[in-house]
């Protein structure tokens, strides 16, 4: 899965790599004067390749509980990481992303963080952080208060974000975040989690299960998200094990496992609200529906990815990856980075130009020159000695 973004920044970084330390160099060589422009430059240029290489793009996958949120990020990342997503069972936010080592970082609400190394004693910390939140929720609500973390609890985890070296999301440039839910008591909205992604956020997903797909409250959340994003993934997660009653009594595949197209087309005709089908018709929808604990398994145990023969689970998920990979690389959030980083790099190349060709610079290139040839010419003359001595 790796994108147009990604691409950009590993040619962008390959291509300016030269530059920092040419002007590392060059700043050794000068006096005070032209040494300030070249220590700016140089800074800059540092900035323009931290940015390209910390740059990443955020995919919010939004849903009901237990409805396969944390399978999905395990078949995206081809990496088993539910045991760091799903274990806190916490209202709150959840972002994974690549790092070359394994790190936890704890927000509160009050804005104390909290860094870990590892897993186990975060999951401690959660399951305390819990049970105190269960403790404030109850003495909220007795006083008849509608619940405000700000208010009640500050301590309250407001975001985990997990770090963790996972090839998939490096080649990709992605970081998924896993919303709580907009129905959770802590506050979250689709437009307050667009908000605070506004630079990054590049598309969402929306995760349900195929036998929920025709209950109206399932939806509550999705339809919020139509007016803050360009497109959205519908992912309906299916069971392709899943088995019906016959008449006579014998069991056989369901419907759902055997063609779940057939009931996405009854849900898009005889469930869908009206915005929900005019996003659809309009492109700024897509519906897909996949196996996900099947391609999280596929992925898992054969460490399947892109092969021209893709395993039973990782066919239809395939198709979904595909199209989300093309989602991002015509995002608005992609479009607008690159091409405010080539305006920078132009920019920040034509002022090196600029800047070697002032006249102090040439100048001092000269005197250089100049040194350089009346040094070579000692030192051949110290050579010289140097065989005369040598002679009896």
């Amino acid at each position: 899965m790796k994108t147009e973004f990604t691409k950009f920044c590993e040619t962008l970084l390959q291509t300016l790599a030269d530059l920092g330390p040419s002007l590392v160099g060059a700043a050794q060589e000068m006096d005070e004067r032209p040494l300030s422009a070249i220590d700016d430059l140089r800074a800059r240029l540092g900035t323009l390749l931290e940015q390209a290489a910390d740059r990443r793009a955020y995919v919010l996958i939004f849903g009901p509980p237990k409805s396969g949120k944390s399978t999905l990020m395990n078949a995206i990342c081809g990496a088993y990481v539910s045991e760091v997503t799903s274990l806190p069972a916490y209202p709150a936010l959840v972002s994974v992303r690549h790092a070359p080592e394994e790190g936890f970082c704890v927000t509160r609400y009050n804005g104390r963080e909290s860094h870990f190394p590892d897993a186990r004693v975060l999951e401690a910390l959660i399951g305390d952080s819990h049970v105190a939140l269960a403790e404030h929720l109850r003495a909220a609500e007795s006083r008849g208060e509608e619940f405000d973390p700000r208010r009640h609890f500050p301590e309250a985890v407001r975001r985990i974000d997990v770090k963790m070296p996972i090839l998939n999301l490096a080649e990709s440039g992605i970081v998924l975040v896993d919303s709580p839910g907009f129905r959770s008591r802590m506050g979250f909205t689709a437009e307050m989690l667009a908000r605070e992604n506004r630079t990054s956020a590049a598309g969402a997903v929306f995760v349900v299960k195929l036998e929920h797909l025709f209950a109206e409250h399932a939806f509550a959340e999705c339809e919020p998200l139509l007016d803050v994003f360009s497109r959205v993934f519908l992912l309906v997660n299916v069971d392709s094990g899943r088995r019906d009653l016959q008449p006579d009594g014998t069991l056989a595949p369901s419907v759902e496992g055997t063609d779940p197209r057939r009931i996405i087309e009854a849900f898009k005709t005889l469930s869908m609200s009206g915005s929900l089908r005019s996003a659809c018709e309009q492109g700024r929808v897509r519906i897909h529906a996949v196996d996900l604990m099947d391609a999280a398994s596929d992925f898992l145990s054969h460490g399947w990815r892109g092969e021209l023969e893709p395993p039973s689970g990782g066919e239809a998920f395939e198709v979904f990856e595909r199209e989300l990979t093309e989602c991002l690389d015509r995002s608005e959030h992609t479009r607008e980075f690159i091409r405010d980083t080539l305006r920078q790099s132009h920019a920040l190349c034509a002022e090196i130009a600029e800047t070697c060709a002032d006249p102090e610079i040439s100048a001092l290139s000269l005197q250089q020159t100049a040194l350089a040839a009346e040094i070579a010419a000692l030192d051949a003359r110290l050579a010289a000695f140097d065989r005369l001595l040598r002679v009896d």
